[in-house]
């Protein structure tokens, strides 16, 4: 499941600090760019950095699409989510990214996707949330988190494997540790970006439960 992070913009100078206020609007649209096969460097940490990636290739494309929990198909499903963002690419079927953006930070509270490619997308529900970023974040600030996430599906049919699933199960934990480890000036295709960088270790791990012959 996608976790974009575009829609985290600034437009500062020196001692750069992101907010709420930073985050793309309601009813905006943004396109995220991936280089699939980058050759560029992520370049040094510290202050006053300039990174350059002009580089960067243009491969897949995905439309970000910024609306109200309640104007996506699994928003009731989704408790304490203020914001959602329906991410959709060539590539695969549509995410729907649920959110609570607060004065104190960006948590993903819930996701929805067709992991499995069976044409219809299931929710999961964070019970504990997974936090994109903390306000007002800073160079020099840390991110330690632990989140949950629990969904449940009915199949009641073959997917190509020799037996009838009834339903399944999935449980997502995710554990991250980073820093905001450097601020500088990023240059990209697209222009020069006042930069606060964010260098995080981010595992998850999913666990899936099918049921199957009454076990």
């Amino acid at each position: 499941l996608a976790i974009p992070f575009a829609f985290l913009g600034v437009a500062a100078t020196a001692q750069i600090t992101i907010t709420q206020a930073d985050i793309a609007p309601l009813y905006s649209v943004l396109r995220q760019v991936q280089d699939t096969i980058p050759a560029v460097s992520p370049g040094s940490a510290g202050t006053n950095q300039t990174w350059a990636m002009t580089g960067l290739n243009t491969h897949v494309v995905d439309t970000l699409t910024f609306t109200l929990p309640q104007f996506t198909p699994f928003g009731p499903q989704i408790p304490g989510c203020n914001f959602a963002v329906i991410q959709t690419s060539p590539v695969a079927s549509a995410t729907y990214i649920y959110l609570n953006n607060n004065a104190s930070a960006l948590e993903i509270a819930g996701q929805a996707a067709d992991p499995f490619g069976l044409g219809s997308p299931f929710a999961v529900a964070f019970s504990n949330p997974e936090t994109v970023a903390a306000f007002a974040m800073n160079y020099g600030d840390t991110l330690i988190d632990n989140a949950r996430g629990d969904g449940q599906f009915p199949l009641g049919f073959d997917p190509g494997i020799g037996f009838v699933i009834d339903s399944v199960r999935v449980h997502t934990s995710i554990t991250k540790n980073g820093s905001v480890d450097g601020w500088g000036s990023l240059t990209t295709p697209l222009g020069t970006y006042n930069t606060l960088r964010l260098n995080v270790l981010r595992k998850q791990i999913d666990t899936i439960d099918i049921y199957a012959f009454g076990t």
